[in-house]
């Protein structure tokens, strides 16, 4: 589809349209791949944090505790929402 929009609006010859969109598709595979990449990241990281948050929170008395799950449950938000920020800008 993009092939004909280029051969037909653009002043690119056919050589140079296929090579604008083998550019076009490894950019995109280099954005999945690193989009596959942080998301990976992001859950292992994730993992980690709930792992050290639990070992935390059990030494802690009931109201501690409280607070520092909700510190947690806060951080992890932030956590999620720079990682789509990323993601997001990445894939403008």
């Amino acid at each position: 589809m993009y092939k004909y929009y280029l051969e037909r609006l653009s002043p690119f010859k056919l050589g140079q349209v296929n090579t604008l969109l083998n550019l076009i598709k490894a950019i995109s595979n280099i954005l999945s791949n690193l989009a596959r990449k942080i998301l990976t990241s992001m859950n292992l990281l994730g993992t980690i944090v709930n792992d050290k948050i639990s070992k935390i929170v059990e030494s802690k008395s009931e109201e501690k505790q409280r607070k520092l799950v909700e510190y947690a449950f806060i951080a992890h938000k932030v956590l999620i929402g720079f990682f789509l920020t990323i993601l997001y800008f990445l894939t403008m």
